[in-house]
C-alpha cells in the first residue's frame, strides 16, 4: 500500500556507509592494512561496528588476520565513541536501506527498484516541496488540493517511466541554470533556450518564450478534444490539480497521460534552443501508448483478456494522432483493430 508519510531515506548516518567515505584516515593507511580490511568483508561501518560496538584490537586483527597500528585503532575508536555512530547503530534500517542491502551487487533492475519505493511513499506535505511550489503559484492552496496533489499519481499509467518522470518533477529533481549558478557563481544563471531570462524551475517547465506557446497549443487541443474548457493556469497543466467538475475520471486519467507527455518533451529538451512542437509531443504519446500496451499485454498474459477498459484509456487519443499524422514506422506492426 501507499505510505501516509513521506519516506526517510537515510535521516543522518547510515551504518551502510562505506569506509572510505566516511573515516577520513582509512584512504591514507597502507595499502597492505586496507586490503585486509577487504578480505575480512569489513566494507562498511555497519560491518565494523557488527555488535554495535568497535572490537577490541586483538579481535580486531584476528578477524582481519594482521597487525593493526595502534594510532589508527584509536581513531577508530575515537569514531565508535561519536554520537553519530551511537545514534546510527541504534536505529532501525529505513526501507531504503533494506532495499539497497537486498539489491546489493545487482544492477539489473535496480535503479527500477529504488524509483518505485521512492514513488510509493508519499509525504501529504513535504514542507520543503510545499513552499517551493507556493512560491511557483503565487497562492496557498487548500489542503484538500494539496492532498489530491501529493496522495495521487500525477499520471495515472501503468507505464512506469510516466510515474517517475512526474516524481521527479514534482519533487524538483531537475537541475535549472539558476540552481547550478548556486553552485557555481561562473555558470550564467540565464535559461538555456530563451538566453534571456532567469532560468528558475518555473521559467523553465512554464513562462519561457519557447515553452509558453506550447503549453497554449496543448492547453487548446485537449480542450477540443474533449469537449471541455480548462483553465490555463499552472495549478492544471502542471500540477494535474483540475477544478471540480463533471470530468469522468477515465477523462482526467487521459488527460494525465497527455499533460505528463508535455512534460516528459520539455525534460527531454532541457538544454535545446529550439522551439517545441506538437509533432514531439505526438511522438512521446505514441512511445507510451505502445508502453503501456505491452505493459497490459504482459499483465494478462495468464487471464482472458478484456480490452475494454484499456481501449476506453487509449480511444480518444488515438482516435486524435490517426486524424493529425501517419503511425510512425516503428508502430506499424501494432493491431489497432480493436479501436
Amino acid at each position: 500500500g501507499v505510505s501516509n508519510s513521506f519516506i526517510t531515506l537515510i535521516p543522518g548516518l547510515s551504518m551502510l556507509q562505506p569506509l572510505s567515505h566516511h573515516l577520513n584516515n582509512f584512504p591514507q593507511i597502507e595499502s597492505n592494512l586496507k586490503s585486509h580490511f577487504t578480505n575480512a568483508h569489513i566494507l562498511t561501518l555497519e560491518n565494523l561496528f557488527k555488535k554495535g560496538t568497535l572490537p577490541e584490537k586483538y579481535a580486531l586483527e584476528e578477524i582481519i588476520q594482521t597487525k593493526i597500528p595502534w594510532f589508527f585503532y584509536l581513531q577508530l575508536s575515537s569514531i565508535a565513541h561519536s554520537p553519530l555512530i551511537k545514534t546510527a547503530v541504534k536505529r532501525k534500517k529505513t526501507e531504503f536501506e533494506i532495499l539497497i542491502q537486498a539489491i546489493a551487487g545487482q544492477t539489473k533492475n535496480a535503479l527500477a527498484a529504488i524509483y518505485r519505493l521512492i514513488i510509493t511513499s508519499r509525504s501529504l506535505k513535504p514542507p520543503d516541496i510545499y513552499r517551493k511550489w507556493t512560491n511557483i503559484l503565487q497562492c496557498n492552496l487548500s489542503d484538500d488540493q494539496w492532498l489530491q496533489i501529493w496522495s495521487s499519481p500525477m499520471c495515472r499509467s501503468s507505464t512506469n517511466s510516466l510515474r517517475i518522470q512526474s516524481f521527479k518533477f514534482l519533487n524538483f529533481w531537475y537541475i535549472t541554470p539558476c540552481s547550478i549558478h548556486c553552485i557555481d557563481r561562473s555558470v550564467s544563471p540565464l535559461c538555456w533556450n530563451c538566453k534571456k531570462m532567469f532560468g528558475d524551475y518555473d521559467h523553465c517547465w512554464w513562462s519561457c518564450e519557447k515553452i509558453a506557446p506550447f503549453w497554449k497549443r496543448i492547453h487548446s487541443i485537449i480542450n477540443q478534444l474533449y469537449g471541455i474548457n480548462l483553465p490555463f493556469t499552472r495549478e492544471v497543466l502542471l500540477l494535474n490539480l483540475f477544478p471540480d467538475t463533471d470530468i469522468p475520471s477515465s477523462t482526467l486519467e487521459q488527460i494525465s497521460i497527455l499533460l505528463s507527455s508535455a512534460k516528459n518533451v520539455i525534460a527531454g529538451k532541457w538544454k535545446q534552443t529550439s522551439n517545441l512542437n506538437i509533432s514531439d509531443w505526438s511522438a512521446k504519446i505514441w512511445e507510451y501508448f505502445v508502453l503501456d500496451k505491452i505493459t497490459f499485454n504482459i499483465a494478462t498474459r495468464n487471464k482472458p483478456r478484456d480490452y475494454s477498459r484499456f481501449e476506453k484509456k487509449w480511444s480518444v487519443i488515438l482516435s486524435y494522432l490517426c486524424s493529425t499524422e501517419s503511425i510512425p514506422d516503428q508502430y506499424n506492426f501494432l493491431d489497432f483493430t480493436m479501436f
